[in-house]
C-alpha cells in the first residue's frame, strides 16, 4: 500500500463486514447480547457472521456496506482520485492506513447498543452487551491508530448515538455526521485532508436524486438503493421524516450490474417500502414496481432478487401487485421471499395516535384487519412478513398490549415472524424517555414470550426452506440444523418455565437477567397461562 497515496480510508466494524451466509435478515443477530452460551464468539463469527472475502494484500473487502460505497462514490465525484480513496476491512486497517492517510471515515449501525433491537435484547436478556457495540469499540479503540494528523469522521444510521462530546473524546472521533451525508462529505473530507479544523457535529442537508451517486464497487448482499425516505409520518421513526425519493431504473440497473460483475448472482433491492416505488402518494404504482422488477430480473447474471422492507397497507391496497412480482421472480412453494415490515401494535387507538399514516389509505380502526389480510395475501404469493412490534409507545395501556396479543393469535396460522422491541426515542419522540424492562407490564412479557415461541417453532421449518440459498456447505448446514433443533427445544422449555414462574408469582430469569416476582394485582387472569401456538 505504500505505493498508493491513500488519503481517505473508509471502514466499518466487523459485524457490518459479513453477508451472514447470504441472508440479509440474519444480520440482526449482531444485536444479540454476548455471554449467554459457551464459545459463542467462535460460533457467531464462524457460522452466523463469517467475513466477506478480502484482498489480503491490499486489505480491502471485495464487498462492503452500501453506505460506505455511497460515500466512496461521492468522494470520487467530489474531486478525490481513485488512488486517494480506499475502503478497508477493519481487521486489515494497518495495511491501508499509511503515513499519507489523513482521514478515516466510519459508518456505524448501532455503536453503543442503543438502537431498538439491540437495547431490547441486551436489556431483557442481560449478557455482556451486543456484538455490534463490542466490535465498534474494538474498531475505534484498537484498530484505528491515534495520530495527531489523522482525523476520524463517523456517520451512518447509528451516528445519533455519538454526538456527546465525552463519547467522541473516548472514541477519538473528530466529527459526527447526522442524516443524509452526500452534500457534506466532499468538503468535509477535503478539509480533513488539508488539516483545516473540523466541526464536532455536522448535520447533513436534504439530498436530491441528482446528489445520490451510483456506487462504483460492489456491496454486501448486492444491496442496491431503490428509494430513500418514507413520508408516512410515524412519530417514532427517523426515515419517515424524509420524503420519499425514488431513483431511476437506469441508475438502479447500473448498480445491479456493478454487483453482478463482481461475481454475485443475487441482489437485494432496498427501500423503506419497496411496494411504493414511484408511488402516487400512499397509493402504490403497480406498473412502475413491476417494471422495476422485470428490468432487474432480466439483467444478465441475476438469478435471485431479494428485498429489504415493505408495508402491509401498500400490499393490501394493490392486491394484484405481490402475485405479479412473484410471477416475475419465479417464486413458488420452496422459493419464498421475506420482507421486514412494521406491524408495531394491534391497537387502533395507538395507530391513530402515533402512526396514522402507516395504515393509509385505510383507517386506523381497520388496522388489525389490514395486517391479517395483507399477511394472507403475502403468504398466498410466497412472501413472508417479518414484523416489528413496539412496546412502550407513549400512552400504551395493558388493554393496548392485549389487543396486540389478540392480533398475534389471529396470525398464528400464517407464515410470519414477530420481533417485539422496546421503544427507543427516535424521530418525533426523540425527547421521550426510553421504555425499559423495569416498566414492562405482564402483558409485555407475554408478548415477548408468545412471539419468541412462534418464531422458534417456525425457525427449523424456515431454515429448511432457505438453506438451499445460504452459502454454507452440506456439513455446515447439517450442524446448523442440529444446533437449531436443540436450541429450539431448550428455548421452548425455558419459555414454559418462565410462564409458570410468572403465573405462580415467583422470581424468574430470561437469559442472564433476573426478574423479581410480578405482584398478583398486576397479573391479569389467565393471560400468562399455557402457550398459544
Amino acid at each position: 500500500m505504500a505505493s498508493r497515496a491513500v488519503r481517505a480510508v473508509l471502514t466499518a466494524d466487523r459485524t457490518l463486514m459479513s453477508e451472514y451466509g447470504g441472508n440479509i435478515f440474519l444480520g440482526f443477530f449482531a444485536t444479540a447480547p454476548r455471554g449467554l452460551i459457551p464459545a459463542e464468539d467462535w460460533l457467531y463469527f464462524h457460522f452466523l457472521c463469517p467475513s466477506v472475502p478480502v484482498n489480503k494484500k491490499r486489505g480491502e473487502p471485495l464487498r462492503a456496506p452500501v453506505g460506505l460505497r455511497k460515500i466512496e462514490a461521492k468522494l470520487l465525484a467530489s474531486g478525490f482520485s481513485r488512488e486517494e480513496v480506499a475502503v478497508a476491512h477493519p481487521d486489515y486497517l494497518s495495511k491501508v492506513v499509511g503515513s499519507e492517510a489523513k482521514v478515516i471515515g466510519v459508518t456505524t449501525f448501532d455503536p453503543l447498543g442503543k438502537g431498538p433491537v439491540t437495547s431490547t435484547y441486551t436489556r431483557v436478556l442481560g449478557g455482556e452487551g451486543s456484538y455490534n457495540a463490542y466490535k465498534f469499540r474494538e474498531l475505534m479503540l484498537k484498530r484505528i491508530p491515534r495520530r495527531s494528523d489523522l482525523r476520524v469522521i463517523v456517520g451512518g444510521p447509528g451516528a445519533w448515538q455519538l454526538t456527546d462530546e465525552r463519547v467522541q473524546r473516548e472514541f477519538g472521533i473528530d466529527t459526527t455526521v447526522l442524516g443524509e451525508a452526500e452534500n457534506v462529505v466532499g468538503p468535509l473530507f477535503r478539509d480533513a485532508v488539508e488539516g483545516t479544523p473540523l466541526p464536532r457535529v455536522v448535520n447533513g442537508t436534504p439530498v436530491g436524486l441528482e446528489d445520490i451517486p451510483n456506487i462504483v464497487e460492489p456491496t454486501i448482499h448486492g444491496l442496491v438503493e431503490v428509494a430513500r425516505g418514507c413520508g408516512r409520518g410515524c412519530d417514532f421513526c427517523n426515515p419517515t421524516l424524509f420524503r420519499l425519493k425514488c431513483r431511476s431504473i437506469p441508475d438502479i440497473l447500473e448498480e445491479v450490474q456493478v454487483n453482478i460483475r463482481s461475481g454475485l448472482e443475487s441482489v437485494t433491492l432496498h427501500a423503506e417500502d419497496i411496494f411504493r416505488y414511484r408511488a402516487n402518494g400512499v397509493y402504490p404504482n403497480p406498473a412502475a414496481v413491476k417494471e422495476l422488477f422485470e428490468a432487474v430480473c432480466h439483467v444478465k447474471g441475476v438469478r435471485r432478487v431479494y428485498v429489504s422492507h415493505g408495508a402491509f397497507a401498500s400490499a393490501l391496497s394493490a392486491p394484484k401487485l405481490l402475485p405479479g412480482l412473484s410471477e416475475i421472480m419465479g417464486l413458488h412453494r420452496r422459493n419464498w421471499r421475506g420482507y421486514q415490515v412494521g406491524l408495531e401494535t394491534g391497537s387502533p387507538r395507538l395507530i391513530e395516535k402515533h402512526m396514522a399514516g402507516k395504515c393509509k389509505p385505510f383507517k386506523p380502526k381497520d388496522w388489525p384487519e389490514v395486517v391479517e389480510q395483507a399477511t394472507g395475501l403475502s403468504n398466498d404469493a410466497y412472501w413472508m412478513p417479518c414484523s416489528t412490534l413496539i412496546m412502550g409507545l407513549p400512552g400504551e395501556t395493558a388493554d393496548d398490549v392485549t389487543k396486540t396479543l389478540e392480533l398475534i393469535d389471529d396470525l398464528k396460522g400464517y407464515w410470519t415472524m414477530f420481533y417485539p422491541l422496546l421503544l427507543t426515542p427516535l424521530g418525533q419522540l426523540s425527547e421521550t424517555d426510553a421504555f425499559t424492562e423495569e416498566k414492562m407490564l405482564p402483558e409485555h412479557f407475554e408478548l415477548l414470550l408468545r412471539c419468541w415461541e412462534i418464531n422458534l417453532r417456525l425457525w427449523p421449518e424456515l431454515f429448511r426452506e432457505i438453506s438451499s440459498g445460504l452459502k454454507y456447505n452440506l456439513a455446515e448446514k447439517a450442524i446448523a440444523r442440529i444446533t437449531l433443533r436443540r436450541l429450539t427445544s431448550f428455548s421452548l422449555q425455558a419459555i414454559d418455565d418462565i410462564r409458570s414462574r410468572i403465573k405462580e408469582g415467583k422470581p424468574f430469569r430470561i437469559g442472564n437477567r433476573a426478574y423479581p416476582p410480578i405482584p398478583s394485582e398486576r397479573r391479569h387472569g389467565d393471560l400468562l397461562g399455557a402457550g398459544h401456538c
